[in-house]
């Protein structure tokens, strides 16, 4: 009995019945024994109205009360042990363990325990109990002996609690700290998730565990352990799709999410439903039954029935909810039934909870370090320089392209102030703009700045200030642009300009001056036709026609300086050129300059006119022979050249492809930038007065870039020059053709139409060409042209005409004249022209040019020439 005054406990409180055994260990070994007696028809040895109190204690308890003997069988079993395994009194009483609780939960977790009891120990431990379609449970047990009045243990008393309430909330515990350490300390997020479906595979001891996480618009299975391979092929993806392989969208947009998976993980869940919790998870221990006695509407979903068709009964679909958004969800499949319960799924949840939070923050991490790394590879491999600045003008920090541009390494420059990579004079500029850019925020300024290799370069500074939320100083952000470069190009592109405008200019003056010199030189060579050989003014009139030749040479200067000047290209080897030119060339340099020649075996061909080339070759040797007034050596040099897209970039007028090269050196007094950066300017130059027109390297310059080729300059003061000419290589060779012979001031009697709109030059073409026998019919304009054409009775079989006139060009006459009389052949005369019977210069094929200022033996011969051609 228990001592007076002393208070049963109640065994279905927190405590362990333990404290049962502890007050009344007789009581249940007496209950045993009397109820043993009852049953033996004996009369027991305890007062039987305590007994009865003990009996019914034991009875009521909630905890599970049963004695065993040595033989393992029951002797004692309360109504909760009954009910716990469902089993009438009767089925249990007098029969051994093993049949009751299953040969391998007795042999595995309760003999060892029984066992140390019957050799007098109190032994305690828990054990897992899983009956089929139910939950498991976890009850903690207590075995104590079973003493007789003599103090021999003859049996064993067994109380057991069921604690799986708390064993799970300490699993949870357990399973969430493990779960925690693996998102904190596993780095690899594919290595993560593998870690995550292998420990919740292990502790839900079930048979199938995967995860679906968002992926663009669907939700894949991305990690998944116990599943057959063709289930997670056939399952992977949850959009709908027509027959076309479209995505199909609901009404608002969204992708159609198929089966219970859809529903989970767009919350379409009644939590009214047994299947569905509150917080949008589905469960069942037994799909089959589910589906077959369930509709869609019950179901929320038209399912694929694929985990009913694998096998599996029970299916737990826990979604993976965090910051208000689902990422994916967790599947738990077995096909054994009954593995959950409401309070495993919360457990479950749980840790969903905190494996969602854990990936969300991991996702964000992940995206951050590809954002990071993104815009450090842009930072790092942009083509301009990036710099940050402190407060002081320190570097803070400089990108890859800042160092290459500058020619430092990092650690070079780290730390030190911006200051000190400026250009002479540039750091005070630096000093002053610095703190107005700190206040304004902002900076767009040009500063040169020097290289390690001690080069200047131009860069091109912007800058933006950084700042904190108060709005304090953070730090700038600056690009750093090296412009050097684009301002060379720049220069070249107005050098290219002013020569232009100058050409035009020029070209403009010798159109003029032509008509000008045409009819001096006509009318000069008329007045000395008619004096007698000994008559004193035929020296003067002689001498006006050689002034007249220079004036049409230097006319013809300003056209190829103007790149108006029409040539004629033909097939040439540079090689012919230069020996065919040296003799003349060393009659104008003068004995006290050794010229010498290096000409390439392997050169090729470019499409060139001689003349034109020679006239260039002529300029350069006098242009270097002036700079060499001591003497020295001039040397002409050929070679093939191909130039890439990096020279060409520095030189705009050239194209990348194959070149043919002509290069004049010699060893004078050289020049400076300054004199460099006005060479090819027209009437520029640095000889003294009277001793040069400026026109020399200017025409040369027009004449290259009229052959589509460029001419380019090296040289230093007293270290000499070297003019470089490239050319076009040719693709095709031609057979050179000799020069026609000359032949004498031809006549002839057919009709010839003269059409000029400046009258010197009309009527010097009428008088020479009637003093030739022809019938000559003139006219100012192209209108007139025409109706003098429709009204004369007779033939007309050449037309004259200048090329550029008021109204009708000569072209637009020719067009007419030749469609109103067929076979009419057409002769054109042109101090200067556009592109109307020529492309940039070039002739066009099948047109008939007389260039002014024209003599008037080249007019015969130029008529003549044309009408004794077949039509």
């Amino acid at each position: 009995m228990a001592p007076p005054g002393v208070r049963l406990p109640y065994c279905s409180r927190p405590r362990f019945a333990r404290q049962l055994c502890r007050w009344f260990p007789q009581p249940c070994e007496g209950i045993a024994m009397e109820q043993a007696q009852r049953r033996q028809g004996v009369v027991g040895y305890h007062d039987g109205e305590t007994l009865a109190e003990y009996e019914r204690v034991v009875e009521n308890c909630s905890d599970l009360i049963a004695a065993v003997g040595r033989d393992y069988r029951y002797v004692l079993a309360n109504q909760a042990l009954l009910t716990h395994y469902g089993l009438p009194r009767d089925q249990v009483i007098g029969r051994p363990m093993p049949e009751v609780v299953g040969q391998e939960v007795f042999e595995r977790q309760l003999k060892p325990l029984i066992d140390r009891a019957l050799q007098g120990e109190q032994a305690e431990g828990e054990i897992e109990r899983f009956f089929p379609g139910r939950v498991r449970h976890v009850l903690n047990v207590a075995c104590f002996p079973r003493r007789g009045r003599d103090g021999s243990v003859h049996g064993v008393i067994l109380l057991k609690r069921n604690v799986t309430a708390q064993v799970q909330l300490r699993l949870e515990r357990e399973h969430t700290l493990h779960l925690l350490q693996l998102l904190n300390t596993e780095a690899d997020l594919d290595a993560l998730l593998r870690s995550i479906v292998a420990y919740l595979r292990r502790v839900s001891d079930c048979e199938a565990v995967g995860i679906r996480l968002r992926q663009g618009e669907d939700y894949p299975y991305i990690e998944a352990s116990g599943f057959p391979e063709q289930f997670i092929e056939s399952e992977r993806y949850l959009c709908a799709r027509d027959l076309a392989g479209q995505v199909l969208r609901d009404e608002l947009g969204n992708p159609v999410l198929e089966c219970m998976c859809g529903n989970v993980i767009r919350g379409r869940f009644d939590p009214g439903k047994p299947f569905f919790t509150a917080y949008g998870s589905f469960w069942t221990n037994n799909i089959t039954g589910l589906l077959a006695g369930g509709s869609e509407g019950d179901l929320q979903v038209r399912t694929r029935d694929r985990c009913n068709g694998e096998g599996y009964l029970s299916v737990a679909l826990i979604p993976l909810k965090a910051g208000g958004e689902t990422l994916g969800l967790l599947q738990f499949n077995d096909r054994r039934a009954g593995m959950f319960s409401a309070s495993s799924i919360a457990g479950l949840e749980h840790l969903a909870g905190s494996i969602a939070t854990g990936l969300a923050r991991r996702q964000a991490e992940q995206a951050l370090r590809r954002s990071e790394e993104h815009f450090r590879l842009l930072y790092e491999e942009a083509p301009l320089g990036y710099q940050s600045l402190d407060e002081e003008g320190r570097l803070l920090e400089v990108n890859q392209a800042w160092l290459d541009t500058l020619g430092y390494e990092r650690q070079e420059v780290i730390g030190r102030p911006f200051a000190d990579f400026l250009a002479p004079g540039e750091a005070e500029r630096f000093a002053e703009a610095f703190p107005a850019f700190k206040q304004r925020g902002s900076i767009q300024v040009q500063f040169q700045m020097r290289r390690k290799d001690g080069r200047k370069i131009t860069i091109a500074f912007d800058g933006r200030i950084a700042r904190d939320a108060e709005g304090n100083f953070r730090q700038t952000h600056c690009i750093l642009h090296d412009i050097t470069e684009r301002q060379r190009l720049e220069e070249q592109v107005r050098h290219l300009q002013k020569m232009d405008s100058i050409g035009r200019l020029a070209g403009g003056i010798a159109h003029d001056f032509n008509n000008l010199l045409t009819a001096i030189m006509g009318a000069a060579t008329f007045a000395l036709g008619n004096l007698p050989r000994d008559h004193p003014a035929r020296d003067d009139v002689l001498e006006v026609l050689r002034a007249a030749e220079r004036a049409a040479d230097l006319s013809g200067q300003l056209l190829t300086l103007s790149r108006r000047r029409l040539i004629t290209l033909k097939v040439t080897n540079l090689n012919d050129l230069v020996r065919n030119t040296s003799k003349m060339l060393q009659r104008i340099l003068g004995e006290n300059i050794n010229l010498v020649t290096m000409t390439a075996s392997d050169l090729g061909l470019t499409r060139a006119d001689e003349g034109q080339i020679e006239q260039a070759l002529v300029n350069l040797a006098i242009n270097a022979r002036d700079a060499m007034p001591d003497g020295g050596t001039l040397t002409i040099e050929t070679g093939n050249a191909e130039l890439d897209e990096a020279y060409c970039a520095r030189h705009p007028e050239l194209k990348p492809g194959q070149y043919v090269m002509l290069a004049v050196s010699d060893t004078g007094i050289g020049m400076d930038d300054e004199v460099k950066a006005h060479l090819f300017e027209p009437f520029f130059t640095t000889k003294a007065s009277g001793r040069g027109t400026g026109l020399g390297l200017a025409t040369v310059y027009g004449i290259v870039r009229q052959h589509g080729g460029g001419v380019w300059v090296y040289s230093e003061p007293s270290r000499g020059s070297t003019f470089k000419i490239y050319l076009p290589r040719a693709r095709e060779a031609e057979v050179p053709q000799p020069p026609p012979a000359p032949k004498p001031m031809p006549r002839g009697n057919e009709t010839v139409l003269v059409v000029e709109d400046e009258g010197l030059v009309r009527r010097v073409a009428v008088r020479v060409l009637s003093s030739l026998g022809y019938k000559v019919l003139e006219a100012g304009d192209g209108e007139s042209a025409v109706e003098l054409a429709r009204e004369h009775p007779g033939p007309i079989h050449l037309l004259m005409t200048d090329v550029m006139m008021p109204g009708m060009n000569g072209r637009q006459l020719a067009e007419k004249l030749t469609a109103m009389l067929p076979g009419l052949k057409v002769l054109y005369a042109s101090g200067y022209t556009d592109n109307t019977i020529h492309y940039q210069g070039v002739l066009a094929e099948g047109v008939n040019l007389l260039q002014k200022p024209f003599t008037a033996a080249a007019l015969a011969q130029a008529v003549r020439n044309l009408l004794d051609q077949p039509a």
